[in-house]
């Protein structure tokens, strides 16, 4: 079973909340939606940039966000075809 989301969770706490993605852990293209996020980054003021391996971007969701906002990749599809495809092993976050 996976979950396409990014929870943060507190030191002690029997749960998590969701930070990016949604709650039920659907995938999907929308930019309110992740499918298969492998990797997560914060900037200094706490916003997440996620690395959405299954729709091939990266996106930033700013803290308490809703949705988040395309840095790279394309929006809209999980399924297009071009040479160039964002792949964790040529991407880094910083």
């Amino acid at each position: 079973e996976s979950f396409h989301r990014i929870q943060k969770w507190t030191i002690g706490a029997t749960s998590g909340t969701t930070v990016a993605g949604q709650a039920s852990g659907i995938c999907g293209s929308a930019l309110n939606l992740l499918c298969y996020p492998s990797d997560v980054t914060l900037d200094a003021n706490g916003n997440l940039y996620v690395l959405d391996g299954g729709n091939h971007r990266v996106v930033f969701w700013a803290v308490n966000g809703t949705s988040g906002s395309l840095v790279a990749g394309v929006s809209g599809t999980t399924n297009f075809s071009f040479s160039s495809k964002l792949r964790k092993t040529n991407f880094f976050l910083h």
